[in-house]
């Protein structure tokens, strides 16, 4: 297996608005009740979550690809990821609502309210994770809003990454800057660490290879040396999908380093972002499909 990914699994509803009232500061992420996102759920709703989208981008590439995460009632995700011969199997079901995210689209930015659901069962489940992971050359995980899952997951990655993966870690705004002392372990296990500027001035560089996504370009660094990979700014005109535009990179990034050309990692992570950012399709998650059994998702995995 190439790339494993291990995130939350959300319902995404994306809405034009404005980010005034809203419980989130404009341009960022944060967890919130049911009650907050239900207004929003008569939006039609595409299959999301961090990890998710990082991973459906790389099914293009033809890397051997797999996922571990917790679905709810609906079990949409499963089908577009057998779809997508992506491996499920460790896609687990849980009782309750599957994980919703509402992204606020206003500009250029966008403003995510999350609302975990099933997600929050992530931590009953990752260590039965534990082999698979580390059949993986590259482990890519993406944050959990509960307390309990970092807990569990940090010595699960910890025995993966000493059995030979490589962790790729994008947290995300809430676990980069407000970290549990898990998140922290998770941190330091990370050999690539994903980071947007407001991430980077909270969090501070990882031990290894941190790579801060901005505007104008990516900088890496790695034992203390930055590289900087600039491209031209769109404008905001330009901007017609800003939601996942950083998982987009991910996935250009993480398909050099799998591909083994890392010289070339930044930009084909900046150049995928910038076609996402644009509204180019990308192997996009479409609409959640009609007829969707929630009954029998996943596999082996313990579903």
């Amino acid at each position: 297996m190439d790339v494993i990914g291990v995130g939350a699994l959300n319902l995404d509803h994306v809405v034009r608005g404005s980010s005034v009232g809203l419980p989130v500061a404009r341009g960022t992420s944060g967890r919130v009740s049911a009650s907050v996102v239900q207004p929003f759920v008569e939006v039609p709703p595409v299959l999301g979550g961090s990890a998710f989208n990082t991973i459906s981008t790389l099914t293009a590439t033809g890397l051997g690809l797999g996922y571990v995460g917790v679905v709810g009632a609906n079990a949409a995700h499963v089908s577009r990821l057998a779809a997508l011969g992506v491996d499920h199997r460790f896609v687990f079901r849980a009782d309750g609502m599957t994980g919703t995210c509402v992204s606020v689209v206003e500009g250029p930015d966008r403003t995510l309210l999350i609302h975990p659901g099933a997600n929050e069962a992530m931590a009953d489940y990752i260590d039965r994770a534990v082999d698979y992971l580390a059949s993986a050359r590259i482990v890519h995980v993406t944050s959990f809003l509960d307390a309990l899952t970092p807990v569990r997951m940090a010595p699960v990655i910890r025995a993966v990454r000493a059995r030979g993966a490589l962790i790729s870690l994008d947290p995300g705004h809430e676990w980069a800057t407000s970290p549990s002392p898990a998140v922290l372990d998770l941190v330091s296990q990370a050999d690539y660490l994903f980071l947007n500027p407001t991430e980077f001035e909270a969090l501070g560089p990882g031990p290894r290879t941190t790579v801060v996504k901005s505007r104008e370009g990516a900088t890496e660094i790695h034992n203390g040396t930055a590289r900087f990979t600039p491209h031209e700014p769109l404008a905001p005109e330009q901007i017609t999908n800003p939601t996942g535009a950083g998982d987009t990179f991910a996935a250009g990034y993480l398909s050099a380093l799998a591909s083994d050309h890392p010289s070339n990692a930044a930009a084909e992570g900046l150049a995928l972002a910038r076609r996402k950012l644009r509204g180019h399709p990308l192997n996009e998650n479409g609409p959640v499909p009609h007829g969707t059994d929630p009954g029998k998702p996943g596999g082996g995995g313990g579903i």
